[in-house]
């Protein structure tokens, strides 16, 4: 009621106001990417980076939405020209946000790791018979499954297609 009276306005530019600009200057679907999934998990990515402690480094709006809209990206590429074109939009939106690539690199990293901890991993399926002592025994390496397999596009996909499923990093918590 007081900022009223002042005729205050204390709207705060978020990460979440620049992904609708970064989004509108990109073409998304001429390679590959759905431009509706990606903004969900940009958005979900900007959400954690605002909630997890890890990645509340002092960072400015452009930055962290760079980053999460690039994560994003990064975690759907599943072919080599999607690949190219997340590495041309970092150099693209980096230098139209003014932040260093270096530093959106870091971040992006920040996050995918922050992903990777908190969204569980998918059963591994063995490709050989193996004996049933062997087959109780936990992945020695958790991470091994991925949602998009990059080797082998011919692979059905996950029926989350992403690692980014906002159910996943919910349940979670």
């Amino acid at each position: 009621m007081v900022l009223q009276a002042l005729h205050w306005d204390l709207s705060s530019v978020t990460s979440f106001c620049i992904l609708d600009q970064l989004l509108c200057r990109l073409d998304l679907s001429s390679v590959g990417f759905s431009p509706s999934q990606i903004r969900s998990h940009a958005e979900t990515f900007a959400a954690l980076a605002a909630t997890e402690h890890s990645l509340n480094w002092p960072s400015a709006p452009g930055l962290t939405a760079v980053a999460c809209l690039l994560a994003a990206c990064n975690g759907m590429q599943c072919n080599p020209t999607q690949a190219k074109e997340v590495r041309r939009m970092l150099t693209e939106l980096s230098a139209l946000a003014g932040v260093s690539e270096d530093a959106v690199v870091t971040f992006m990293e920040g996050i995918e790791a922050a992903v990777r901890e908190r969204t569980p991993s998918p059963p591994t399926v063995p490709t050989q018979p193996q004996p049933e002592a062997a087959a109780k025994q936990p992945s020695a390496n958790p991470s091994a499954a991925t949602f998009c397999e990059k080797n082998n596009p011919s692979s059905p996909p996950s029926p989350s297609a992403s690692p980014t499923d906002l159910m996943d990093i919910a349940c979670v918590y």
